[in-house]
């Protein structure tokens, strides 16, 4: 029994299609019949046989034509043809063998001789068939192996560049402090700027360990009930420093009676920080970043939204993706290595929320994230 086979029978003559028949279901293959060449070109693109037991002499269309059909074919010149024909002639047989046919018999056959004939034509077809998958897969492999070959490197020169700049500054401002150690008014200026720049260096590589912990399923998420608003506070008292340097105005509208949510309070924090400082490192001078909060269905919407250059709609799929980033726009400063909004989404994923974008090519962008509330 060969299990999974199918066999095409082609042939004009309704005695011989039952006799063949007959004989497959003995060795346990499934059969499908056509009564000449066109009608077997039909089945051949729509039930993709194992084998073809091809009568020579048809109307319509005879073997002949069958054979040429399927060798000029890709997808079909793979399927093994058995000719079995009335005509025992060898410049026939040499023609077929010459258009592709596997094996040529005689009628009458031998039965037993048919039935190895079908059981050898059928493993060799199902094992290229294997063949065939296998080489999908190893190339598939082999694809996503190079993709992630590419993605460790280009990993790796972002972060040396995004780790070097402020190292350099470090260092720089740390010799200027061993040269001025005797002006406390300079080494206290250098000193804030070295403690300001190593803050950077540290979020950088808090964001790596974080979204590596995400996906080996490592970090520890802890969902307790959290006060959302005195959350949000603290997040905008942490920033009114900056929007204050910058000449933002952070607007914070919380509009919600339950303000109690199902989260974890150091990782709502942080994503509120990474959205608000993304908000005002995009937003030009003079302008508003509004902080917003409210009820909708079951959740607490948490809205950041800037005024800065919006984000391409063809842009939107990727922008939660590792390593991307949205260059470009007149107030767009690329910094870190594309992890931010990347450890947002898988944030909201492991608190049971969600978090999406609402932007546009032209001004404006708005980052949304949903939490359970608790009521």
């Amino acid at each position: 029994m060969i299990e999974g086979a199918k066999v095409l029978i082609v042939d004009d003559s309704e005695a011989n299609r039952v006799l063949l028949t007959d004989l497959c279901e003995v060795i346990g293959v499934e059969t499908e019949c056509a009564v000449d060449g066109v009608d077997a070109l039909k089945k051949v693109n729509s039930w993709q046989p194992d084998l073809i037991l091809l009568d020579l002499t048809m109307p319509n269309m005879d073997g002949r034509g069958v054979l040429q059909h399927l060798k000029k074919d890709d997808d079909l010149s793979t399927i093994p043809v058995v000719i079995i024909s009335g005509v025992d002639d060898m410049a026939n047989i040499a023609e077929c063998i010459q258009l592709g046919a596997d094996d040529y018999l005689v009628k009458p056959f031998e039965p037993t001789l048919l039935s190895a004939r079908i059981r050898s034509c059928v493993a060799k077809k199902q094992a290229h068939d294997k063949e065939i998958e296998l080489s999908k897969v190893i190339k598939n492999n082999y694809d996503k192996l190079k993709t992630a070959v590419q993605s460790r490197d280009a990993l790796a020169h972002m972060i040396v560049h995004d780790l070097n700049n402020p190292l350099a500054a470090i260092k720089g401002y740390a010799q200027l402090m061993l040269r001025n150690k005797n002006d406390e008014e300079k080494v206290g200026r250098y000193s804030g700027i070295v403690l300001e720049t190593s803050e950077k260096m540290f979020e950088l590589i808090q964001e790596i360990l974080d979204v590596s912990k995400f996906e080996s399923g490592s970090m520890d998420v802890q969902l307790e009930q959290v006060d959302s608003a005195a959350v949000t506070q603290e997040v905008i008292q942490m920033f009114e420093p900056v929007a204050k340097e910058r000449d933002i105005v952070l607007d914070v509208q919380f509009d919600a009676d339950h303000s109690t949510i199902m989260a974890d309070k150091n990782l709502v924090k942080r994503v509120l920080q990474n959205l608000v400082s993304n908000a005002l490192k995009h937003s030009p001078k003079g302008s508003q970043v509004k902080v917003s909060a409210r009820e909708s269905n079951g959740s607490l919407v948490f809205k950041v939204t800037d005024n800065g250059d919006g984000i391409p709609l063809e842009f939107h799929d990727k922008i939660f993706d590792k390593y991307f980033q949205v260059s470009g726009g007149k107030n767009t400063e690329r910094s870190g290595v594309g992890l931010g909004l990347a450890f947002c989404k898988m944030a909201a994923d492991a608190q049971g929320g969600h978090i999406w974008l609402e932007s546009d090519a032209s001004e404006k962008t708005a980052f949304s994230i949903a939490l359970p509330i608790v009521e």
